[in-house]
C-alpha cells in the first residue's frame, strides 16, 4: 500500500488497556507500520470514566478538538473505530461523516453488554439502539472479530453488505512446558463480575480433595470482594492473585507454567487469552459464549458452577474432554491479507 494519505485508528484506550480490544488495535497497527497512525484515548487526549472501563473523552479541552480539525479528507484515507458503544466512536463516526472521509468500524461485542448493575446494563441497550445502531448501519465498511459477532450484528442493524470476520493474528511460540507435582489452573482477565470468577473458586471448592492451585493475573473492581469470598470458602491458601502483569510476562512466565486455564466468562467476543492459552499448548476449559467456540483445540463449558465442577473433575481424573475442531488459522498473514482487501475497496 503506497499512499501518502494515513489510515487513522482511534482508541477509547491507549494500548497499555489490558483488553482485547486495544491488543487487536495494536496488532493492526504493528502490521501496517507505514499506513496507520493510532490515536490513544488517556495518551493522545484527556479521557475520563464515570464507570469503570468506560472511556469518555474530555471533549470540553482545547487539545481534544485539535486532533479532530487535524483529521481531513486530504490527509487520511480510512478512519478507523472500536466498540459501537464507546463515545469516542460516536465523535469517530461523526467526524468521518462529516468530513467525508470512509469509516470502517471494528466491532468486538456480540450482543447487549452483561453488567449486574441495572442502570449500567439498560443505559448501555438504550445507546445500542440507538446510536450503537446507526454506527453499524451507516458505516461503510464492519469488520467482526468472530462469527459469532457478525452474526449479531447483522441481526441487529439488518446489515447484509460490507460487513467482514477477520481474526486476530497471534505470533505465539510454544515454549518448553515445566512439569508441576500439583496441578496449576490458570486465569488472566479484568477482575470484572462479568468474568464470572465466582464459579470457579465455587467449583474449586467442590473438588477441594484433589490437589490443585489456582493463580489470577489482572485487576479491577471485583479483586477485593473475589478475595474475600476464597477466604470464606477457606480456599484462600491455595489461590493467588498476581495483579496486573505485561503480556511479555505472561507468554514467559505464565502460560509456560500452568497445567489448566479456564475461562468462566458470561460474556465474550473472541477471547484473546484463551486463543494465547491455546498456543502455548495449555489444556483450555472456556465457557461457551460468544465467538469461543470457534477456538480450534479448546473444551467448552456451560458458563455455571455445576458444568465447569463437572469437566475440571474429568481433567482431574484423567479423562478427554471433547475439543473444537475448527480450522481457522489466527495468522498475522491472514490477517494484514484480509485488511488489506477492505483498505483497497474503501
Amino acid at each position: 500500500m503506497h499512499n501518502s494519505r494515513k489510515i487513522i485508528q482511534i482508541l477509547p484506550f491507549a494500548f497499555e488497556h489490558i483488553g482485547g480490544v486495544e491488543k487487536y488495535a495494536e496488532i493492526l497497527n504493528e502490521i501496517f507500520p507505514n499506513e496507520i497512525t493510532t490515536i490513544e484515548g488517556g495518551k493522545d487526549f484527556e479521557i475520563f470514566e464515570p464507570v469503570q472501563n468506560c472511556s469518555v473523552p474530555k471533549f470540553w479541552q482545547r487539545n481534544f478538538w485539535k486532533i479532530w480539525k487535524k483529521i481531513s479528507r486530504k490527509n487520511t484515507k480510512i478512519i478507523i473505530s472500536h466498540i459501537r458503544f464507546s463515545p469516542t466512536t460516536w465523535f469517530v463516526f461523526l467526524i468521518a461523516k462529516a468530513k467525508k472521509i470512509p469509516y470502517l468500524h471494528i466491532e468486538h461485542g456480540t450482543g447487549f453488554l452483561i453488567h449486574r448493575n441495572f442502570w449500567i446494563r439498560n443505559i448501555a441497550k438504550i445507546f445500542d439502539l440507538t446510536i450503537g445502531k446507526i454506527i453499524l448501519r451507516r458505516a461503510d465498511w464492519v469488520v467482526c472479530v468472530s462469527e459469532a459477532g457478525k452474526n449479531w450484528v447483522q441481526n441487529f442493524s439488518n446489515r447484509a453488505e460490507k460487513i467482514s470476520v477477520i481474526y486476530r493474528g497471534f505470533s505465539v511460540l510454544q515454549p518448553e512446558k515445566i512439569q508441576n507435582p500439583i496441578p496449576k489452573i490458570g486465569f488472566v482477565g479484568r477482575l470484572v463480575s462479568l468474568k464470572n470468577l465466582t464459579i470457579l473458586f465455587q467449583a474449586l471448592k467442590n473438588l477441594e480433595k484433589y490437589p490443585w492451585e489456582l493463580e489470577i493475573v489482572g485487576e479491577g473492581e471485583m479483586r477485593g470482594e473475589w478475595e474475600n469470598f476464597v477466604k470464606n470458602l477457606g480456599i484462600h491458601h491455595r489461590v493467588k492473585f498476581l495483579g496486573k502483569k505485561n503480556h511479555k510476562w505472561l507468554l514467559q512466565n505464565f502460560y509456560p507454567k500452568i497445567d489448566i486455564f479456564v475461562n468462566p466468562s458470561l460474556q465474550e467476543g473472541l477471547p484473546t487469552t484463551v486463543i494465547e492459552a491455546m498456543l502455548s499448548g495449555v489444556t483450555v476449559l472456556a465457557s461457551d459464549v460468544g465467538g469461543t467456540r470457534e477456538i480450534p483445540n479448546i473444551s467448552l463449558f456451560e458458563p455455571n458452577e455445576t458444568s465447569l465442577t463437572e469437566n475440571l473433575k474429568k481433567i482431574f481424573d484423567g479423562k478427554n474432554l471433547p475439543k473444537t475442531k475448527n480450522s481457522h488459522n489466527f495468522s498475522l498473514q491472514n490477517m494484514k491479507h484480509d485488511f488489506e482487501q477492505i483498505f483497497k475497496n474503501l
